[in-house]
């Protein structure tokens, strides 16, 4: 025989025994999950099998090692950390994070957020920010709203009807998207853009009562010609 018959030596606290004269210390890896560090290999005295020297592996580490202390907890199971060095107490040597999304303190303006524990440390990940402001594209400030198309700072029609949005603390900006008529005095109006095409007031659209918006004038009539409150042409035509 090459080896001690494991069934013969004594049952082993932790590890297990084995011929002293045929195994070494590299046998006791993989015993505990694949664990390769911390076992020491050692006869047993006055244990033997079939006339064979028992030995066994044993490990060094406590379970409250100060050094292999990490466990897949501590590396939010694998997603946000690196374990290295698997002991023979089923916990690791190295803990590396290898997250980049975390935050190691909470910046302003966020209203809501998550902690979480990675290599003994406490990161945070926005989950919501306060009124007026968004979580910024890399996930890690707030940010203020970007309002796009708000480009008008107060409601500066009487006849407007107005969208609002809040950029950043206590700042208002609006987007003008209808206008309301004057029904007591039957007056329509309509929005008014500026060169880039964005809505910025409202205006009368009704020409003068005896006018007509754009009309065009027969030959042999006079055209009189004002303007609405938009700026188009409000046409009468007399003979």
């Amino acid at each position: 025989e090459t080896g001690c018959d494991i069934l013969l030596c004594p049952s082993p606290q932790n590890g297990n025994y084995f011929d002293i004269n045929y195994k070494s210390e590299a046998d006791c890896y993989n015993i505990i999950d694949g664990a390769t560090e911390g076992w020491i290999y050692r006869p047993t005295s006055g244990h033997k099998s079939n006339a064979k020297e028992c030995g066994k592996c044993t490990c060094t580490l406590s379970s409250n090692d100060s050094t292999y202390k990490w466990t897949s907890a501590d590396s939010s199971n694998g997603a946000d950390a690196k374990l290295d060095g698997l002991g023979c107490n089923g916990k690791y040597r190295q803990c590396t994070i290898i997250a980049t999304q975390y935050l190691q303190t909470i910046p302003e303006h966020v209203a809501e957020s998550e902690s979480r524990q990675i290599c003994g440390k406490t990161f945070y990940q926005i989950v919501k920010c306060e009124e007026g402001y968004r979580i910024s594209d890399d996930q890690k400030t707030c940010v203020p709203n970007d309002c796009d198309g708000y480009i008008l700072n107060n409601k500066s029609s009487p006849q407007g009807e107005y969208n609002q949005c809040q950029k950043g603390t206590n700042k208002w900006v609006y987007k003008l998207v209808g206008c309301r008529d004057d029904l007591v005095n039957d007056l329509h109006y309509k929005i008014k853009e500026d060169a880039e095409g964005n809505a910025i007031d409202c205006c009368v659209e009704t020409c003068e009562k005896g006018y007509k918006l754009n009309a065009t004038c027969a030959s042999d009539e006079k055209t009189e010609t004002v303007y609405n409150g938009c700026g188009e042409p409000c046409v009468k035509c007399t003979k």
